[in-house]
């Protein structure tokens, strides 16, 4: 019998294990959907770097540490279908699970809390509060606040990370084919034609346990 092989696998969160977009959340939650449209309709063309459309969405939004938490909680109420089942299966045979994500605390905490995925592996960008709880900044010299972020933490893990499936559905979570040993693109929130072409594998049917056929096979 062929032995499984055991592999650290790495998801995003934002329409990959949730059907919602965190940023757009805490976006309408303080009333500034509107003023960052013509943003991402800039990030969209690349006429802005990943970290200046960082900077210039969050000093817009200026989430406070509450403000994350709900985005914390509509986490909790948005998860993917079959997400749970995904991640204990994979777990109780031997694969390790990460989450590798943009967003910040503690809203991912609470989601990977949920999920039962260590903290240790949970890998985040950086957001600063006052005393008060109230928004100070991020800190846009951590990779995820730039352009190929993804890939560059994966290489900064180095063997903590080797033999990594990646699982995601944006050109974030692309970026890190080249440094992965296979790239699944999640389309069961959003299609994503780039993403289609490109991935090893590509879903796009709103059940994340579409990912466990193919990840058997290898």
């Amino acid at each position: 019998m062929k032995r499984m092989k055991m592999y650290n696998i790495i998801f995003d969160v934002d329409s990959t294990l949730v059907t919602i977009e965190g940023l757009d959340f805490l976006a309408e939650l303080k009333n500034k959907h509107a003023d960052l449209a013509p943003l991402t309709a800039q990030a969209m063309n690349g006429q802005l770097s990943m970290r200046e459309a960082m900077e210039i969405k969050m000093n817009t939004i200026r989430p406070s540490y509450s403000d994350v938490q709900k985005m914390g909680q509509a986490y909790l109420e948005h998860v993917v279908p079959g997400t749970h089942e995904t991640i204990r299966h994979l777990q109780a045979v031997g694969h390790k699970i990460w989450i590798l994500t943009g967003n910040f605390q503690p809203a991912v905490g609470m989601l990977a809390d949920d999920l039962g995925i260590p903290p240790g592996q949970v890998i985040t960008n950086e957001i600063e509060f006052d005393k008060h709880g109230e928004y100070v900044g991020i800190n846009l010299d951590h990779p995820l606040s730039n352009n190929h972020g993804k890939a560059k933490i994966i290489q900064q893990y180095g063997k903590q990370l080797q033999n990594a499936i990646m699982i995601g559905d944006g050109a974030t979570d692309l970026d890190t084919k080249s440094v992965v040993a296979k790239f699944i693109g999640f389309g069961g929130v959003v299609f994503r034609s780039t993403i289609a072409q490109t991935a090893d594998m590509y879903i796009t049917k709103l059940d994340l346990r579409e990912v466990l056929n193919y990840i058997e096979t290898l």
